[in-house]
């Protein structure tokens, strides 16, 4: 079971670790109406973020909604035990802006009415999963795309010169993370491997070319713009801070061609 206060370190830092929450400030923003139902929008803020929220009113829902409302807000560190999260109704949008920067949205797409469910697929946990009495299951390896699929991301390979620098493979690229966060890598807008705290990941697949890379965290508190970088390389994020300056996490990434 996973605390209140450690959602947003498990999806952002894969790792259990319980922050503070605040009730939150609710405000009303007004009614409208999302996929063709009521909605009724919320701001709460907190010392981590202003959430925005849309709330259908979907009365066959029951308590189903509101879990899922309590943990969005908990995503913005607010108390999930918040009263703007109400049985009989559905989080249709969501949207954060963090305090530090950078943002992150989600939005429902359809919503239908299903009157025919088993019974079996309704049970949490599922029976097929076994239990386990601590911990996350381990994660072998943080690349998403097998080599065949980063490989199309382009249709042949182009001719570069060869690299002069030694830490650059010959084929591939490496991910450098020099920061206290875990990020993600992601090429031509397509995240590939995401990369620890203060380590490396060595990605192959992707062929010989010119590519655009960029770093992001998993919620969006840094986003980096894209920078052309050529494949083989080494890419990196963050740094080292200056000389007598406290640590920090640097939005910057180097690329060594």
């Amino acid at each position: 079971m996973i605390p209140p206060g450690a959602l947003r370190a498990l999806l952002g830092e894969r790792r259990i670790d319980v922050t503070p929450l605040s009730p939150g400030a609710v405000h009303a923003q007004g009614e409208g109406r999302r996929l063709g139902f009521p909605v009724r929008k919320l701001e709460i803020g907190s010392s981590v973020a202003t959430v925005r929220l849309e709330l259908g009113k979907v009365p066959e829902s029951g308590d189903g909604g509101a879990l899922l409302c309590r943990a969005l807000v908990e995503l913005g560190g607010v108390d999930p035990r918040s009263p703007a999260c109400q049985p009989g109704e559905v989080p249709l949008a969501a949207s954060y802006s963090w305090q530090e920067g950078g943002g992150i949205a989600f939005e429902a797409t359809a919503l239908a009415r299903r009157a025919d469910l088993p019974a079996a697929s309704l049970l949490v946990p599922p029976p097929s999963l076994p239990h386990l009495p601590a911990g996350l299951p381990g994660v072998p390896h943080g690349i998403f795309l097998s080599r065949e699929a980063l490989a199309a991301l382009r249709t042949a390979p182009i001719s570069l010169p060869q690299p002069r620098d030694p830490q650059i493979p010959g084929e591939g690229v490496v991910a450098v993370n020099q920061s206290d966060r875990l990020v993600y890598m992601l090429l031509d807008g397509v995240a590939i491997v995401a990369v620890p705290a203060f380590s490396a990941e060595y990605v192959i697949g992707p062929q010989r070319g010119r590519y655009l890379a960029s770093f992001r965290t998993f919620l969006g508190e840094k986003i980096l713009p894209p920078r052309p970088i050529e494949v083989p390389g080494r890419v990196v994020y963050g740094g080292p801070p200056d000389a007598g300056a406290p640590a920090s996490d640097p939005a910057r990434a180097e690329a060594d061609h």
